[in-house]
């Protein structure tokens, strides 16, 4: 059985931090952080241009935490990019579904779930 230790984040921007959004990723998980990170270079190669300015980052997850998580992210007005894996406050642990992905803004920041 594979256990994720990192997922990839790609994120597009146009001309302003209020434009970004999740660009897909050809691979969206990963069993070592070392792997992921390996990654990178050649997906980012692979992005069309015309997404503007594209970011990957590596996020490690804890395979034995089996909290419900969410991955929060965003880009400042400065262009730094913040992003982590978090669990979801106050959702109960879960042991019998896999990760689920759902888009949401929450003030400047985005999440996924």
């Amino acid at each position: 059985m594979e256990h994720l230790a990192a997922l990839m984040l790609i994120v597009s921007c146009g001309n302003t931090p209020d434009s970004c959004e999740v660009y897909p990723s050809p691979v969206v998980g990963y069993e070592t952080e070392q792997a992921c990170e390996q990654d990178i270079a050649p997906v980012l190669g692979q992005v069309d241009r015309r997404a503007g300015l594209v970011i990957a980052r590596c996020l490690s997850v804890d395979p034995a935490d089996d909290r419900e998580m969410e991955i929060v992210w965003n880009v400042t007005d400065d262009g730094r990019f913040e992003a982590a894996v978090k669990p979801v406050e106050g959702a109960p642990a879960d042991e019998s579904g896999p990760m689920v992905a759902q888009a949401a803004r929450q003030d400047t920041r985005h999440v996924l779930r």
